[in-house]
């Protein structure tokens, strides 16, 4: 009797674990919303963010078990274009009629309709070329309001809200209070319309209860509070945005423009200087505030594994904390990794002839793998020098320094110095630097960027002596100091 072979049920999607499924759908992810670096979103990009909303919403149509997977990766990541007001409000809408899809949100950007344009305006507002490097790869968040004064018996009265403040700002903020599991925020907003965003999100004035926000946001990871205001632009944002509460979840803080939180302990109102305590990364950029706020900064952390100060060089600040800045780092010297200090401003030393502060010793920070520095001479070049020295540099040669290899850690994998003067390989000890590089096992690159003047010849057999231990040696000139 010949056997009946039964037929076996063609396997599905559903049918594999779970794991597996989510590893699958989120392919089709286009914009990487949890990667380091978040790119300015062109036209392109737009295209592949519409399939991929096509693609998790035609899942969520196919079955429930499609759905249960696809739903939460269609709401992880929104992205909302400048103008589209009507849009954002039936979402905001959306998610007030069904909390559950709130839950899904981690990610969360609004664009501008011309970002070419915005780029312009901010790059001569702070004067600076390296737009993706201090912008683009943080992820901006400037605070959060829960509208206690817009819940009625536990329910949003968002008409009132959105009644009370124009534009899209308002249902964008509605958005963000009910996405308590969301983990970053990405918002640009127009650098002649400040005022209006600052308003919606509660920072006008100097009311105790402006972040009252932030404790619905207890998984949120990073935060960066960027403020796009243009010199002389007579704006209303406050110079400070006092944090009164911790995130617990908190570990990367990014400051850019003049914002810095309020650290007065001795004011009325919780202190706020438990958000810094468990942070891992601090990154000032183009920051107006003063060398004492960075160090009460850094004293309340506990252990820093990156720390980048880059001061605004349209400005002028002292160096006479910087002998007190480095000592406060001193205490994270164990897990401290990278260590960036931009433009420090040393050509007020030169002209004024006054002594610069040199860095005397980086070797008790034995965990430090990537060091930029501003200046050479922090590491102890001739004083009272003219920023500009003689052509055949005698005067340089005449005052050769100590070598500076001596002064670094061991542990550094990366070195990069940035000059603002002709430098010459006597005037730095590059040569005993070079032929000492066996001191530095884990060393694979080293640059040399110098802002003025042409490039000496000692450089050039320097090369060689680099590559002979492995190590990437580059020296580039160029007029930007910021490069």
């Amino acid at each position: 009797m010949p056997m009946i072979r039964q037929q076996q049920r063609q396997r599905t999607l559903t049918d594999f674990p779970d794991e597996l499924v989510l590893a699958i759908l989120s392919n089709f992810e286009a914009i990487r919303s949890f990667g380091k670096t978040l790119y300015i979103q062109t036209e392109v990009h737009h295209q592949e963010n519409q399939q991929r909303i096509r693609c998790l919403a035609s899942l969520c149509l196919t079955s429930r078990e499609c759905k249960r997977f696809a739903q939460p990766l269609l709401y992880s990541a929104l992205i909302v274009q400048s103008g589209r007001r009507y849009r954002l409000f039936t979402f905001a809408r959306t998610l007030i009629e069904n909390p559950s899809l709130a839950r899904h949100i981690r990610y969360i950007k609004r664009t501008l309709s011309n970002e070419s344009s915005w780029k312009k305006h901010m790059n001569d507002g702070f004067g600076d070329a390296d737009w993706e490097e201090s912008i683009v790869p943080v992820l901006i968040i400037s605070a959060m309001n829960v509208w206690k004064s817009g819940k009625k018996d536990g329910v949003f009265e968002w008409e009132t809200l959105l009644r009370r403040y124009s534009g899209e700002d308002a249902p964008l903020a509605l958005v963000i209070a009910l996405a308590t599991n969301l983990a970053q925020l990405d918002i640009a907003h127009r650098v002649w319309f400040p005022s209006a965003f600052w308003n919606v999100l509660g920072l006008t004035g100097n009311s105790p209860c402006v972040n009252d926000g932030f404790l619905q946001l207890r998984r949120l990871r990073d935060l960066a509070i960027h403020q796009c205001v243009q010199y002389g632009s007579g704006s209303e944002t406050p110079q400070s945005i006092t944090l009164h509460t911790s995130l617990p979840a908190l570990r990367s803080l990014h400051l850019h423009g003049q914002v810095i939180p309020e650290l007065n302990t001795e004011r009325v109102g919780p202190s706020p200087l438990p958000i810094f305590s468990q942070l891992r990364h601090v990154h000032l950029d183009f920051t107006y505030a003063a060398q004492a706020d960075i160090v009460n900064v850094i004293r309340a952390c506990k252990a820093l594994e990156s720390f980048r100060c880059k001061w605004d060089r349209r400005g002028r600040r002292s160096l006479a904390h910087l002998p007190t800045l480095l000592l406060e780092l001193s205490a994270h010297s164990q897990t401290l990794r990278y260590l960036f200090l931009i433009n420090l401003f040393l050509e007020d030393y030169y002209h004024s002839g006054l002594p610069v502060p040199a860095i005397e010793s980086l070797t008790h920070f034995t965990s430090l793998k990537h060091l930029r520095l501003d200046d050479v001479a922090l590491f102890g070049a001739p004083r009272g020098m003219s920023p500009r020295p003689d052509e055949d540099g005698a005067y340089w040669r005449s005052n050769r320094p100590q070598p500076f290899s001596s002064r670094l850690p061991t542990s550094l994998e990366s070195i990069e110095l940035s000059c603002r003067f002709p430098i010459y390989e006597d005037t730095l000890a590059f040569g005993d630097f070079a032929h000492g590089c066996k001191q530095f096992p884990a060393l694979e690159k080293m640059r040399i960027l110098q802002s003025y003047g042409k490039l000496t010849s000692d450089f050039l057999y320097l090369t060689q002596d680099f590559k002979v231990h492995g190590v990437e040696f580059e020296v580039v000139e160029s007029s930007d100091p910021n490069a």
